[in-house]
């Protein structure tokens, strides 16, 4: 299991503490974190963001000139988010989890827990198979590297295609062998 010190001193959450669901979203967190297995993938370097929709387009919109990509968060169907960079080793990997708080008031805790074990699953899932992989990936110019990614996770797929249906599967198979089964069952069914 992981230790919250040490992830901790890989990953910074911004979270409103001085309100209840900010309180509520950090005990949920811990709790999602203290159930991941002790694997390398969950060492590497990263951020929470517990946001309002408007405050994570906002930021979003600000970073994708920055790095080139990021996420659409304007889909209301959308409550969470998982980008990330793999590289070679923990030490080249980072990722950003962005959560949306503004229905999570009326949502149960499991479903907040499998929320967040299905976004930690999106990197790990990544992590998994990217590994494999990166012999050959390392070889690749940058843009050509992430062209096979999108390949190999299916990340960047149409929502409506088969293949996006494939990758949620696969995020959600890997969240299930991390521990979280009955929070990923609560999240689908609620959606």
């Amino acid at each position: 299991m992981v230790e919250l010190e040490k992830f901790y001193t890989n990953v910074k959450v911004t979270n409103d503490y001085s309100r209840p669901l900010g309180q509520r979203l950090k005990a949920l967190l811990e709790n999602v974190i203290q159930r991941l297995p002790n694997e390398e993938q969950f060492q590497m370097k990263g951020m929470i963001f517990f946001n309002t929709r408007s405050q994570a387009i906002e930021f979003w919109e600000q970073m994708r000139p920055k790095l080139g990509f990021g996420p659409d968060l304007r889909p209301y169907n959308r409550d969470g988010n998982c980008t990330y960079a793999i590289g070679p080793t923990v030490q080249d990997s980072m990722f950003a989890i962005t959560i949306i708080i503004d229905n999570l008031d009326f949502r149960s805790d499991d479903y907040i827990k499998g929320l967040l074990a299905h976004e930690f699953s999106e990197m790990s899932h990544a992590w998994r198979i990217t590994q494999k992989e990166m012999p050959t990936l390392i070889k690749m110019k940058p843009k050509a590297r992430l062209i096979k990614m999108d390949q190999l996770t299916k990340q960047n797929s149409d929502p409506s295609s088969k293949e996006y249906a494939e990758h949620e599967k696969n995020v959600n198979d890997e969240a299930e062998r991390l521990g979280f089964r009955k929070e990923i069952d609560v999240l689908e069914h609620a959606s």
